[in-house]
C-alpha cells in the first residue's frame, strides 16, 4: 500500500489479534479490539526427521529462519553464521531447518552432531530444545511462547521486527539485527539467553497465559458476535480441543 494515500470513507472495523494482551506493548484501549488468544496452529508431526541424531547429554539449539530464508538477502549470511558458530562447539546441539528452497550441500556443517534438515516438525522439536534461534515470525514466536521455550531473533522484515520487539520488551529473548548475524554474536546471544533462567522462567509463564487463552471459546464467541444473525454461521457452537504443551 502507499502510506501517502488517503483512503476514503474512513473504516472503523474490528481489530481482532490474534494474540493475549500480555504479549502487546501497552496501547489505549479500543472498543473494537479484541485479542482472539494465540490461535495456535496444530502443525501435522509426521515427516522423515532424524531423531536417532538428537543427543540426550547436551542442550538442545533449534535454528529456524522461516520457509522464505532464501529469499532474504542477509537470510543465506545469517543461516551460514548459525551454523559456524556450532561447529566445535561441544556445549550445545545444533537442530538447524533451512527451508525447501535451500539445497541441504549449500549448509553442510563441518561439526558432525549437527542436524541439517529442510522441514523440521517444529512443536516436537521445541519441546525438546532450550533456545530457539528464529526470525521472529508470528507462528514460530507464538510456539516458542507455548513451549517455554527463549529465543535468538534476527528479524528480516514485515511484522518480525514488531514481534521480536515485543519478545524482548517481555524479557522473552534477545534481538539482533541480521547484518550483525557473526559466528561469535550467534554464540554471545545463545550463552545470554541460556545462562539467564530469567528468559526460559517469564517465557514458561506467557506460555501457560497463551495455552490457557487458547483452551477458551473466546475468539470463537467474538467473531461470532460480528457475524449478521441471518448468517448460517451465527450461533453455531464452534469448539476447539486447545492446544497442549
Amino acid at each position: 500500500m502507499d502510506a501517502r494515500a488517503t483512503f476514503r470513507p474512513a473504516l472503523d472495523l474490528p481489530e481482532l489479534i490474534l494474540s493475549t494482551p500480555e504479549f502487546d506493548f501497552p496501547r489505549p484501549p479500543r472498543p473494537q479490539r479484541h485479542y482472539l488468544g494465540p490461535c495456535l496452529s496444530r502443525r501435522p508431526a509426521g515427516g522423515d526427521f532424524p531423531w536417532h541424531r538428537v543427543l540426550d547429554d547436551r542442550p538442545l539449539v533449534y535454528c529456524a529462519l522461516g520457509s522464505q530464508v532464501s529469499r532474504y538477502r542477509l537470510g543465506p549470511r545469517t543461516l551460514h553464521a548459525v551454523i559456524e558458530a556450532f561447529a566445535g562447539w561441544p556445549r550445545f546441539q545444533l537442530v538447524v531447518a533451512v527451508g525447501s528452497h535451500s539445497p541441504l550441500e549449500q549448509y553442510a556443517s563441518a561439526d558432525p552432531s549437527t542436524v541439517v534438515v529442510p522441514w523440521a516438525p517444529q512443536i516436537e522439536v521445541l519441546r525438546k530444545a532450550s533456545v530457539m534461534i528464529g526470525h521472529a515470525g508470528f507462528s514460530s514466536v507464538k510456539e516458542c511462547i507455548a513451549c517455554g521455550v527463549p529465543m535468538v531473533l534476527f528479524p528480516f522484515l514485515r511484522d518480525q521486527p514488531g514481534n521480536a520487539a515485543r519478545a524482548a520488551d517481555h524479557g522473552l529473548g534477545v534481538v539482533c539485527s541480521p547484518a550483525d548475524a557473526t559466528p561469535g554474536r550467534v554464540r554471545s546471544l545463545v550463552e545470554t539467553v541460556y545462562d539467564s533462567p530469567a528468559f526460559k522462567e517469564r517465557a514458561q509463564a506467557m506460555g501457560a497465559r497463551f495455552r490457557q487463552a487458547d483452551a477458551s471459546d473466546a475468539a470463537a464467541e467474538t467473531v461470532e458476535r460480528y457475524l449478521p444473525a441471518t448468517s448460517p454461521a451465527a450461533g453455531r457452537e464452534i469448539r476447539g480441543e486447545g492446544w497442549k504443551s
